[in-house]
């Protein structure tokens, strides 16, 4: 925090001088406006105008080499989420692992592939971010998360099959959300654009996590409904557990859309006796991989708790 000493102005104002940095920073020149607002805190606010800057596209170059393809793909999504415009994905010598980066391209971002050849895949973003609606692309995570409960809970191996596929949208929706809380943080008029502040920008972070974590969840317990040679009555003992996580999901979701904190807090308060049913269900159990089932479905039980947190806290 800079110190800046107020200088007589004729009989009725004052004037302070304002850091050059931040001038900088927001583009503003000499005679541009700057608005200066109080607000309920004794302070005041001061806002730059607002202009049109035509922004130059970030290209980065990820060098394959050597690397093996979870770290190329590690290394790609860390710079689409950074905000790169323009993703350059070279070799010296055939490009490996090619056909894995087009689905990841065409998959988990808003990316296109613009040129490609042996050597080389040049991605780039096309989104508006500043047209994106924050409320529809949350809101469509939650529902995508609750079809995939809904077809994992089917005794059907066709119907399992499909929610690795959703787990995938929820994927690229989460990316996308990182890509804007990034750009946002970085960029204060894009913050004020969706009038979000810092801790706004937090909140939406958490959130993101926590369903992207919770659909990671039903993903796996899926896949090891997949795995279990059980009983179509064996099979309704393990919906009982999987609808008591459900209900808690979905108690925390209206929690947050109608920011209901008793019903938050009564989410948390549930944690410790759901945790404890689904260690008795594993214990009396002898079938292979019921106790990993367990323990993904208290992983979605925690999960769906750090959701609530987002309301009460």
């Amino acid at each position: 925090m800079e110190a800046r000493r107020l200088i007589s102005f004729g009989n009725s104002s004052y004037v302070i001088s304002i850091p050059k940095n931040w001038l900088a920073k927001n583009g503003l020149n000499k005679g541009d406006f700057v608005y200066c607002a109080e607000n309920g805190n004794n302070e005041l606010i001061l806002t730059p105008q607002q202009k049109e800057v035509k922004r130059a596209l970030r290209t980065v170059n990820l060098n394959v080499g050597k690397k093996v393809f979870k770290e190329v793909r590690r290394e790609f999504l860390s710079y689409y989420i950074d905000g790169y415009d323009v993703i350059n994905v070279q070799s010296q010598l055939h490009l490996k692992y090619s056909n894995e980066l087009r689905d990841i391209i065409r998959d988990i971002t808003t990316m296109d592939i613009v040129e490609q050849n042996k050597k080389m895949i040049i991605a780039k973003d096309f989104l508006n971010i500043e047209k994106i609606s924050l409320e529809d692309l949350t809101r469509r995570m939650d529902l995508i998360i609750r079809s995939m409960i809904e077809d994992s809970k089917q005794y059907n191996r066709n119907k399992i099959a499909k929610v690795n596929s959703m787990d995938v949208e929820v994927n690229r929706i989460t990316f996308m959300l990182f890509r804007f809380i990034k750009k946002a943080l970085n960029d204060s008029n894009l913050a004020k654009l969706f009038g979000l502040t810092p801790e706004d920008l937090l909140g939406l972070w958490l959130l993101a996590s926590n369903l992207e974590r919770v659909a990671d969840e039903i993903k796996r317990i899926a896949r090891f409904l997949r795995l279990l040679n059980i009983t179509k009555k064996e099979f309704e003992d393990i919906m009982v557990i999987y609808s008591m996580v459900e209900k808690e999901y979905l108690t925390a979701m209206k929690s947050f859309y109608n920011k209901d904190k008793e019903l938050a807090l009564s989410v948390a308060a549930n944690k410790d006796r759901i945790i404890e049913i689904c260690n008795k269900f594993a214990a009396k159990s002898n079938k292979p991989y019921i106790g990993s089932l367990v323990e993904k479905f208290k992983g979605m039980e925690i999960f769906t708790v750090y959701l609530s947190r987002a309301v009460y806290e």
